[in-house]
């Protein structure tokens, strides 16, 4: 095997891989479980946290005495999953809040809530990323095998004439 079949299987190998990564849920965590209404502190070191739930409610949270942005996104759409605490908690909120730091909120909601870290694709449009970025290295990986294809009937043609 050549070295252009070599590059054209890796390229290949790699769009397989980056394409199941959009498609599967990699990481997300429950780390701290606390009931509604009650406060509940956490640490976030890259400025972005879950609030996950034990059912499908809607979630509301508020800061306490927080220094800069903060931002809360529903998320109960996207189908986010992660297992801890002895049952599956769906993805509610995904908060962003600068600087990472130790923040205290409060959230509302019907069901046990819990903070954690996010999966590590938690958004659309990090999945089009993805897939997007699968295709082109799939793409990639069939050109660069067509060119050694090419290169290798040719070198056969030369030895043969």
């Amino acid at each position: 095997m050549n070295r252009i079949s070599v590059a054209a299987a890796l390229l290949l190998v790699s769009a397989v891989a980056l394409a199941a990564l959009s498609w599967v849920r990699v990481g997300g965590s429950v780390e701290q479980v606390f009931q509604p209404g009650a406060p509940a502190v956490l640490d976030v070191p890259g400025g972005e946290f879950m609030v996950w739930s034990a059912g499908a409610v809607d979630v509301r949270c508020e800061p306490a005495d927080i220094e800069g942005p903060w931002s809360a996104r529903s998320v109960r759409d996207e189908d986010l999953t992660v297992e801890g605490e002895g049952r599956t908690w769906r993805g509610a909120l995904l908060v962003t809040a600068e600087p990472p730091g130790t923040y205290e909120i409060t959230c509302t909601g019907d069901a046990a809530l819990a903070l954690g870290d996010p999966p590590l694709i938690h958004d659309f449009s990090t999945q089009l990323y993805l897939r997007f970025g699968a295709a082109l290295l799939a793409l990639a990986g069939i050109v660069t095998g067509l060119a050694g294809a090419i290169t290798a009937a040719r070198r056969r043609k030369r030895v043969a004439a």
